[in-house]
């Protein structure tokens, strides 16, 4: 930590809050999602009585957000509306990607990085092994992306806020 005292502080913490801005709208966001989907998926495999013991033991942290869209890209057919479409199916494996880019990364604070910080971007470190040291960037207000290491939060925004509203209307 201590080279990074030698460099702008107030940029660092510039860094530091729209870096957690985005991590944590990302985060939320999809925890709705996968709540919302867990509840789907309840209402069409349990019987009314059941529903709750189902979603507690079952659903709420024992199958991954991956099982769950499965699940629902699955039974997407058999379901009694239109919310879940195969262009849905195609946003939430986009919203997984960013969500676990944000899940296994952290703040890329390298010194080139400080210093040319102007506020249009900021960058990640992903620590998984499988993608150990790729630089994630998300454009913060820019829709420029190209889905595999640079990604646009108002994109991002626009559609978990399609899919949340598609999942729950």
């Amino acid at each position: 930590m201590e080279y990074l005292e030698m460099y702008n502080g107030k940029k660092i913490e510039e860094i530091r809050q729209s870096a957690e801005l985005i991590r944590g709208s990302v985060l939320s966001l999809c925890i709705g999602i996968e709540f919302s989907i867990s509840k789907i998926l309840v209402d069409f495999f349990a019987k009314e009585d059941k529903r709750s013991e189902l979603y507690r033991y079952f659903l709420s942290d024992t199958l991954t957000f991956d099982q769950k869209k499965y699940t629902l890209s699955s039974i997407k057919t058999k379901l009694n509306n239109n919310k879940v479409n195969t262009s849905i199916i195609t946003d939430l494996d986009y919203i997984q990607k960013l969500r676990n880019k944000m899940a296994h990364s952290d703040i890329y604070l390298k010194p080139d990085v400080i210093n040319s910080f102007n506020g249009d971007n900021v960058k990640f470190m992903n620590f998984t092994n499988k993608h150990y040291g790729e630089i994630i960037t998300i454009n913060i207000k820019s829709e420029e992306e190209d889905r595999k290491l640079l990604y646009s939060h108002p994109v991002f925004l626009a559609t978990a806020n399609r899919v949340w509203t598609s999942l729950v209307s």
